[in-house]
């Protein structure tokens, strides 16, 4: 009889992109295999809730995305002062760049040609792209 040897699945990440920087918006959609801790799933079911959702949550409340998440400011607020404090021996910027950091990034996502025809919004998305170009290398350079 073989014995069964229990591996650890390791966490992946795949870029669904074919630019491996994350300068693009078209390089926005990734793909992640995550061990769930047991606590974690056990209380998502029991709650009625999938880890999905609760990720997929956490993300658009700590970028602003959705706009239940700006209805209230306290829900963001929180996820920032978490994601400075699990971050904070790491970074090479003050408390306050990183809030900034949130600030700018959301005014960059804000800006969209509602309503307008397909050339000008491709003209955006090109404009976009360059801005968070500058926007990405503007912060590097402050780390250093």
């Amino acid at each position: 009889m073989k014995k069964k040897v229990f591996q650890e699945a390791k966490p992946s990440l795949r870029v669904a992109s074919r630019k491996q920087e994350q300068t693009s918006i078209d390089t926005r959609l990734v793909e992640y295999n995550l061990v769930l801790p047991l606590s974690l799933q056990l209380v998502c079911k029991l709650v009625r809730i999938s880890p999905e959702t609760i990720l997929k949550d956490f993300m658009e409340i700590l970028a602003h995305q959705s706009i239940s998440s700006r209805k209230d400011e306290k829900p963001h607020m929180l996820l920032v002062d978490y994601f400075i404090a699990m971050t904070h021996r790491q970074s090479d910027y003050a408390t306050d760049d990183i809030r900034q950091m949130f600030r700018e990034a959301q005014a960059i996502s804000d800006l969209w040609p509602s309503g307008a025809d397909k050339k000008v919004i491709d003209m955006h998305r090109k404009w976009q792209d360059e801005y968070v170009k500058y926007w990405l290398e503007k912060w590097q350079k402050k780390a250093f």
